[in-house]
């Protein structure tokens, strides 16, 4: 049987551990432009979507399908879309592929997929 804890400090410890979202996931904003996508963080903001802390990725949908609702997501759930490909070409000064000399694809061979993953996740801004 799990014994409470006795202490504030450790109660409140319990309550964070049990609130907090999923360490991969993050919240995923699209919009028609900036001001669009400004307006939605807001939005999310006020509603209590997203919180201080969690982080946030805001991009402008440039695809010619419809663009998805913000929302929770990961990086592995967005991977086998067309979502993915427009979150990769929104991405500010990435390097083409053609651009991306032997050593960097060695480096980048080296990572696993979910150690990519958590780079990418710990590229995004956080709520403040």
């Amino acid at each position: 049987m799990r014994t409470r804890p006795r202490n504030l400090a450790e109660r409140v410890m319990e309550l964070e551990r049990r609130c907090q979202k999923e360490p991969s996931r993050f919240y995923m904003i699209w919009g028609q432009d900036d001001a669009d996508c400004a307006a939605k963080l807001e939005k999310a903001k006020a509603d209590g979507e997203i919180k201080r802390a969690d982080k946030f990725d805001i991009k402008v949908w440039t695809k010619s399908i419809p663009m998805p609702a913000p929302r929770w997501t990961s990086f592995p759930e967005m991977l086998d879309s067309e979502e993915f490909q427009a979150w990769y070409d929104a991405m500010p000064n990435r390097s083409q592929e053609s651009e991306m000399d032997a050593s960097s694809r060695a480096l980048m061979l080296q990572y696993s997929t979910e150690d990519l993953y958590e780079v990418l996740l710990a590229s995004l801004s956080c709520v403040t």
